[in-house]
């Protein structure tokens, strides 16, 4: 059992769907992809997600959380590259989160993320990301 704090992600009990646990104010995605890969080579057979408790399924879990960081780091990229403001950039955000959640999507699976992890808080870790690596 290894006890992961950020880096793997955000997962609701009774939920299947990951979300990427990216608030700001400084979140480097290449450092979680290092992260990730020490779990793996830790070969734990639980995971503990710091407020959202075990995870059985270590591998898949690690997996989807990889795709989802980079997935949303995408989308925001292409977001500020293309001058798509703020507020619009946060409800495609949001729009994406709801689609991606699949099953998981249903209200009280909307509102329990959105409590866990804002899509707001993680499109401003994202935003952050990209603007600080775009200055340097």
């Amino acid at each position: 059992t290894v006890f992961v704090g950020d880096n793997a992600g955000i997962r609701m009990q009774g939920f299947s769907y990951v979300r990427p646990a990216t608030p700001p104010p400084d979140i480097d995605l290449e450092a979680l992809d290092r992260s990730i890969a020490l779990l793996r080579t830790l070969a734990p057979q639980r995971l503990y997600l710091t407020h959202f408790g075990p995870v059985d399924d270590v591998d898949a879990h690690l997996s989807r959380v990889h795709t989802v960081n980079w997935r949303w780091a995408n989308l925001v990229k292409a977001w500020i590259d293309t001058d798509i403001s703020s507020e619009e950039q946060v409800t495609r955000l949001r729009q994406h989160a709801t689609a991606e959640m699949g099953t998981d999507a249903t209200e009280a699976g909307i509102q329990a993320y959105q409590k866990g992890a804002s899509i707001e808080m993680s499109w401003q870790g994202l935003h952050r990301y990209w603007i600080k690596r775009q200055s340097s």
